[in-house]
């Protein structure tokens, strides 16, 4: 088993643009069905202080998000720039 070269987080987007796959997790679960911008209205300072998100919500997108994300794979072009 070979060492682990590097860890990387992305939290904004660089690796993968992952809005559209929170999106619809987001419209699968609420009751509430925002608008692509609306939603992306969220983001703008802490979305954990949004009095609209509880906890019971958060836990079901994060465990279908956390979900979807074993799906995702690097693009060749990025593997070749590590």
């Amino acid at each position: 088993m070979g060492m682990i070269k590097a860890i990387i987080f992305d939290f904004d987007g660089v690796i993968h643009d992952t809005f559209d796959l929170a999106y619809k997790i987001n419209v699968e679960i609420s009751e509430k069905k925002l608008s692509k911008d609306n939603y992306r209205d969220f983001f703008n300072g802490n979305i954990f202080e949004r009095t609209e998100i509880d906890e019971e919500n958060a836990r079901k997108f994060y465990k279908l998000q956390n979900e979807a994300f074993k799906y995702l794979r690097l693009d060749d072009k990025i593997k070749i720039n590590l």
